[in-house]
């Protein structure tokens, strides 16, 4: 049985996480739990503690509806979907979910250019993305499942994992699609070497090379993908590209108008 934990602002935006979900993760082998948090800014007195109950009941409210409109969009999802009304950080709340309930995915939906910065790059997704042991699907209101053909796996030359080779191979399956191994060659690199042994550890999968030539992952990676229609796969390992990501404002701004549902794996 697999679980999937799906946080939501009740926001049409936010419905594209449903969508995607619906699309690729529904059947008799999943359970969902769909989550919202609320919470006041740090340093709050005892004058506070009304607004905190305002806002609990509102946020329950908000659930109730937003839970009889996935009954009537999603029957599916709705089905073994539990809901959760969360006190507290964004990041902390949804952790700890994912760890109460052993979860095996994570699904967010963003907001185009400005929710990508507020919801996928800002410090809430960063950190949740940093601290979570489990995969995060970011789904862009761009999305349309016709568009997704295939699984476009971000290569940086080193060895990828076991656990990534599975999960993206599990995925492929799933999804019967291709896997494309996405590689940015810099102008001093060398080919790649050991493409055999990549094509070995993928097994029965059909696995191609696509690559692009700039000065750096980012440039790459941004001039690249704009006509592909692809899952977006990133490894995210300590100084890695996504590392770097979270880090640097410049990459934040070249990233802020992908259109491509995105894959976060955590490096195990």
């Amino acid at each position: 049985m697999k679980t999937i934990v799906i946080p939501t602002d009740f926001s049409e935006n936010s419905m594209k996480a449903f969508e995607f979900t619906n699309d690729f993760f529904t059947g008799d082998n999943f359970n969902y739990f769909v989550t919202t948090e609320y919470d006041i800014p740090h340093g709050g007195t005892s004058s506070l503690f009304s607004l905190m109950e305002q806002l609990r009941k509102q946020a329950i409210e908000e659930m109730e509806a937003f839970m009889g409109v996935l009954k009537e969009r999603f029957p599916a999802i709705h089905k073994t979907a539990e809901s959760a009304v969360l006190q507290g950080s964004f990041t902390d709340q949804i952790i700890g979910l994912v760890n109460e309930k052993k979860a095996d995915f994570i699904v967010m939906g963003t907001k185009g250019a400005t929710g990508m910065k507020e919801v996928l790059l800002g410090s809430n997704a960063s950190n949740l993305v940093n601290d979570t042991t489990s995969p995060v699907f970011a789904i862009p209101q761009e999305y349309e499942r016709e568009n997704v053909r295939s699984i476009l796996l971000s290569y940086d030359g080193k060895t990828l994992t076991e656990n990534t080779i599975s999960i993206v191979g599990v995925l492929s399956r799933a999804f019967k699609l291709p896997i494309n191994l996405f590689h940015v060659r810099k102008k001093a690199d060398q080919p790649i070497q050991n493409w055999g042994e990549i094509e070995n550890r993928f097994n029965n999968h059909h696995i191609s090379l696509y690559e692009a030539f700039a000065d750096t992952f980012e440039e790459g990676l941004k001039s690249e993908i704009a006509d592909l229609n692809s899952l977006l796969v990133l490894v995210s390992r300590k100084k890695s590209f996504w590392n770097r990501l979270m880090k640097g404002s410049q990459s934040k701004k070249a990233l802020m108008h992908f259109h491509l549902p995105m894959l976060v794996l955590p490096e195990k």
